[in-house]
């Protein structure tokens, strides 16, 4: 659907309602209301209607896009909460119909929306804060997950930084500048009185300055002077009202030490004026000191010389072999790959178990007992900081760069983009009412999940300083939440076994699928997915085919996969991740963790109440080469049946349908607010066979034996056998194995 019908529908639903008697219902919660409420809402209600006329001139064509006219949108959109006032589908095609006529669509009918969108949008706030979302509403939950943003906007690390606003010799060189009383950091702790304005020279004066300029105009001279609060233009300014006056007659002897006179000069209503060195310095509040360093400062050139303090060259450098040694050092650490962001960014993660000062207490008694000179925790800082691109935690997908970028817009940028930042947040609004809404369904036939794969759980792990400083074996866990059942699945395994790709994350979910298929033994059906954007491993091509070949193979009417909006990828997944690692970090305090077996019982016994977490321990033989049965089926999905290309980033939604006759056809939504879907032409990439069969199409397992680790990790692994720092028993049960 076109964004010029978008709009035309919101605005015609928000003048509909705007004019509609309330329901009962709402009667009643107005009266239970407050008097401040009551104001609120209906300055919300005239606000809402002038947006709504607003959006109805856009798209007739009265008003053009370059004007200003999304600002009244997006208010009256938050200030009604948002989508409360949204329209059911039947209401918005009886207002479309009579008004427009929409583009024709290859369409799967959804089937009308009953319910307003007030009535199924009662767990969100206006004031969207993604940190408080609740994925579990309509239940209790004993595990509460950690409510901390992780920024993805990459700041700088926190760090002491030359010239900081707290720093108090920095508060008295402004304060000193800006001719403002401030306390000397000398010894004596001086408490130097602000500057004040001089009298004016007296009435013996050649130049009668006095007559000249008015006490007014040398307060306003006096006053910009010290509001430059910078030396240097201070300095320009004392240079730009300084001239060399030659006199007449000049008897200058030889050898003679004389320097040329100076004439001062102020500029009043735009003249300048020349005034006597007591007038000039009397009005600045200065003395002889600033003056002369202007001239033995002043070049040929006619310009003043930089402040060149600090910059002679002459400081204490810091040998080579101490740099050598801290970068040395911070190298020996072993990097920690990014879960979300591995491919935007390029900054390095080390595990957070320490900060910087442990980093450095480790360096130096390091130092100490190879005999090697140590450099200060200063000199470390710098290096790691200036050096290294390296960050102590991993950031997390679900902070929203648009949003965040938005909100650090200046004013002009954000009318700019209103209707792109009003579209993303109806998107977001509106993926979580249809996840909503899918979890109230309870008939046997649906099955409704998300899925997710948690950040990478390493081993050894354990207090020892020895395992921080070592390459450690990463563990995997593939989440997977019932949604309208309570249950949650995980899929463990390590990095022995399989990596962390579309094959990997296939495989879980058709393991899940077809025990899905055994239990509930029904041919109508239905599996509907959600789960983030991640391109890598959930929305592409092998996931899809992987799709259809369920479908073709097992007792199943449809699966449809349901995109969140990036940024606000929240979902159940977070609840039981959260839940694992305190069951982790718990399980630290008295014990280390050296095999995976250690972690699959962590998290079969994390949650307290409620269902236990249905655990599989997962080995390279349990996953399938999707790459190659895409390579074989040669299935694409290019194109749709009007022709349009297809681009699967932009998809929000995809569907796969079985008919009675066992074809399989796909249907895809780009947007949430669409009413219809599109239809994928499903065609071989070879023209022998244009059409696709995966009915019994043997899947190929992936690997045919454990994978190898990298030289680096053996040998890591194997210095922490030696030194007893594993315990023999799982090193010869486990760890010998892999190595």
């Amino acid at each position: 659907m076109h964004r010029r019908d978008k709009l035309l529908k919101l605005a015609l639903d928000l003048q509909a309602e705007n004019s509609a008697e309330p329901s009962t219902s709402q009667k009643s919660r107005r009266v239970s209301c407050s008097s401040s409420q009551s104001s609120s809402s209906s300055s919300s209600s005239s606000s809402s209607s002038s947006a709504a006329s607003t959006i109805g001139s856009y798209v007739s064509g009265s008003i053009k896009s370059s004007d200003n006219i999304y600002r009244p949108i997006a208010n009256s959109l938050l200030q009604r909460k948002v989508f409360e006032s949204l329209p059911s589908t039947s209401n918005l095609q009886k207002h479309v119909t009579n008004q427009t006529e929409l583009p024709r669509q290859r369409s799967l009918s959804t089937g009308s929306r009953s319910s307003t969108l007030s009535s199924r949008a009662g767990d969100f706030s206006p004031d969207d804060n993604d940190s408080d979302y609740n994925p579990v509403p309509d239940r209790i939950i004993d595990e509460s997950s950690d409510n901390e943003q992780e920024n993805l906007i990459i700041l700088p690390p926190k760090k002491k930084r030359k010239g900081i606003i707290n720093s108090k010799k920095l508060i008295a060189k402004q304060l000193r500048n800006s001719g403002k009383e401030y306390v000397s950091l000398s010894k004596s702790k001086k408490n130097v009185p602000q500057r004040s304005m001089g009298p004016p020279c007296s009435e013996r004066c050649r130049l009668k300055c006095f007559d000249k300029i008015n006490d007014g105009d040398r307060t306003i001279i006096f006053g910009l002077y010290w509001a430059m609060g910078c030396v240097t233009r201070q300095r320009d300014f004392i240079s730009k009202n300084l001239t060399v006056i030659k006199p007449k007659y000049s008897y200058k002897k030889e050898n003679s030490n004389r320097k040329p006179k100076h004439g001062f000069h102020l500029t009043v209503n735009g003249k300048q004026i020349r005034v006597c060195k007591i007038f000039f310095k009397n009005t600045l509040g200065i003395n002889d000191r600033p003056i002369r360093t202007v001239l033995e400062k002043l070049c040929d050139s006619g310009m003043v010389e930089s402040d060149k303090r600090g910059k002679h060259g002459n400081q204490v450098k810091v040998v080579d072999e101490v740099i050598q040694g801290i970068k040395s050092h911070i190298d020996s650490i072993p990097r920690i790959e990014s879960h979300y962001l591995r491919k935007q960014t390029s900054r390095e993660y080390i595990d957070g178990g320490k900060s910087l000062s442990d980093l450095y207490r480790d360096y130096r008694k390091l130092c100490e007992e190879e005999g090697k000179p140590a450099g200060e925790i200063h000199t470390y800082r710098k290096i790691f900081h200036k050096d290294y691109n390296i960050s102590f935690f991993i950031p997390k997908k679900d902070m929203c760069e648009f949003c965040t970028s938005y909100e650090n817009m200046s004013q002009i940028e954000k009318e700019t983009n209103e209707l792109k930042y009003l579209e993303h947040h109806t998107e977001k609004e509106l993926s979580r009412i249809e996840k909503n809404e899918d979890k109230q369904k309870g008939q046997k036939s649906y099955v409704v999940a998300c899925y997710d794969l948690q950040a990478v759980l390493p081993l050894p792990m354990g207090k020892t300083s020895s395992f921080y400083y070592k390459s450690k074996l990463n563990v995997c866990n593939f989440t997977i939440c019932e949604l309208n059942k309570d249950n949650s699945y995980c899929y463990v395994w390590s990095e022995v076994d399989a990596l962390r790709g579309a094959n990997e994350i296939g495989s879980c979910v058709l393991k899940f699928i077809t025990e899905k298929c055994q239990t509930v033994d029904d041919p109508n059906l239905e599996i509907i997915f959600y789960s983030d954007n991640c391109c890598g491993q959930q929305k592409n091509q092998f996931m899809f085919s992987l799709y259809m070949y369920a479908l073709a193979n097992l007792s199943i009417k449809s699966i449809t996969h349901k995109f969140l909006i990036s940024g606000h990828t929240q979902n159940e997944n977070d609840n039981v991740h959260s839940v694992i690692e305190k069951s982790v970090k718990k399980f630290l305090k008295s014990s280390p963790i050296f095999v995976p077996d250690q972690y699959i019982t962590l998290i079969q016994t994390a949650r307290k109440r409620g269902n236990a977490y249905n655990v599989n321990a997962m080995s390279y033989s349990d996953f399938y080469n999707l790459k190659d049965f895409v390579q074989q089926c040669g299935i694409k999905f290019n194109k749709n049946t009007d022709g349009d290309a297809v681009r699967l980033s932009e998809i929000k939604i995809i569907k796969f349908v079985k008919e009675d006759n066992g074809a399989i056809k796909i249907f895809y939504k780009t947007s949430f607010t669409e009413d219809h879907f599109y239809e994928i032409e499903q065609c071989r990439q070879t023209r022998s066979r244009r059409t696709i069969n995966c009915v019994g199409f043997p899947l190929k397992q992936l690997n045919n034996a454990k994978l190898e680790l990298t030289s680096r990790k053996k040998n890591d692994l194997r210095s922490l056998i030696d030194s007893n720092l594993i315990p023999r028993y799982y090193a010869e049960s486990f760890y010998r194995n892999i190595l």
